[in-house]
């Protein structure tokens, strides 16, 4: 992983760290905390993955995915 990813919310935009990326969802480093359940849009390339915050903190920010990536969406996160 370790892409560097843009996450959006409203309408703010964060650089962000991919550290480990599923087809149902990822963990980012480098983003502030946001509460359980907001909703954003993971933004990658050609890639906009709409998502929802499982947890997050200071460190890391766990994201589940609205919909599963497919297998070219995985390998382009990779």
């Amino acid at each position: 992983a370790d892409a560097a990813v843009r996450v959006f919310h409203r309408d703010e935009g964060f650089h962000v760290d991919l550290v480990e990326v599923s087809p149902t969802g990822a963990r980012l480093s480098r983003m502030k905390a946001l509460p359980t359940d907001t909703r954003v849009t993971l933004r990658y390339l050609h890639l906009s993955l709409r998502a929802r915050v499982e947890a997050s903190d200071e460190a890391l920010t766990s994201l589940q995915f609205r919909n599963p990536l497919d297998p070219a969406e995985l390998q382009a996160l990779r």
